[in-house]
């Protein structure tokens, strides 16, 4: 975000690079639209290939070419807990 507004006061855009998980791309994806001077947001390609089945939403680019912002609360994307837990084998304390 330093960057994002170091840039800004220079008149430049500033897009960073994002790459991971859907989990990565929320939290980028949450930044980069606090940025004014950021025009675009880099996701993974094929879409659908970071997806883990314990998010209930997934990031996908719409029909217009843009990736619609969440509404929900947190990062906006919503966490299956049954399946999340699930998917744990044990907790170790």
């Amino acid at each position: 975000m330093k960057v994002a507004r170091l840039a800004e006061c220079f008149g430049m855009e500033c897009q960073p690079h994002n790459w991971g998980t859907a989990l990565d791309h929320a939290v980028h994806f949450h930044c980069e639209l606090a940025m004014p001077n950021n025009i675009w947001f880099e996701m993974t390609q094929p879409q659908g290939i970071t997806d883990r089945p314990y998010f209930k939403d997934q990031i996908r680019i719409d029909k217009e070419a843009y990736v619609p912002a969440p509404t929900k609360p947190g990062l906006g994307y919503e966490i299956d807990r049954s399946v999340l837990d699930n998917m744990m084998k044990t907790v170790e304390r």
